[in-house]
């Protein structure tokens, strides 16, 4: 058994003589040595970790293997296509709400524009006013017509409460 050991040690200790030959023996098995034992701690540590052995490592997976890994990869996708495509639609709804909120919100502004705009005009004094908020009040109207798409009924004088 010490004479195992010796011849071992022996082996794995550096040449004293400078014989190139013998050097570069030396320096291949210390190099395959050195993989050797590298292999062995990573195939150990991938057995313990993930408690496979090596013929696992080698073997090839089989049809059904990834038939099965395909089937699961689908699923997952389409789980998550089908959780997107419900925040979509939940975007989609909320923007449509706030579209049309918005679209209410301008033809209200507008609305009470051109009341105010006809108001003016029925109470200014001179003619230079009036045919002021007169251009005023047809760019108004325009825009009304663009955003709805009908006219707005101009009230008479009367109907604004602040006639002349």
């Amino acid at each position: 058994m010490f004479a195992l050991l010796e011849r071992l040690a022996t082996w794995m200790v550096p040449p004293v003589g400078h014989d190139p030959a013998v050097e570069l023996a030396y320096r291949w098995r210390m190099s395959g040595i050195l993989c050797g034992t590298f292999l062995a701690v990573v195939l150990l540590y991938y057995g313990l970790a993930y408690r496979r052995g090596l013929p696992d490592l080698i073997r090839p997976a089989t049809a059904q293997e990834v038939r099965e890994q395909v089937k699961e990869a689908k699923l997952q996708l389409a789980s998550t296509i089908t959780a997107v495509q419900t925040e979509v639609d939940k975007i989609s709804a909320n923007q449509d709400t706030q579209t049309r909120a918005l679209h209410d919100d301008r033809v209200e502004r507008l609305d009470q524009q051109l009341l105010w705009v006809r108001e003016k005009n029925c109470t200014a004094r001179n003619a230079e006013a009036k045919r002021l908020y007169f251009g005023r009040l047809a760019d108004l109207l325009q825009r009304y017509r663009a955003i709805t798409g009908a006219d707005w009924r101009i009230p008479n004088c009367n109907e604004v409460g602040n006639a002349p």
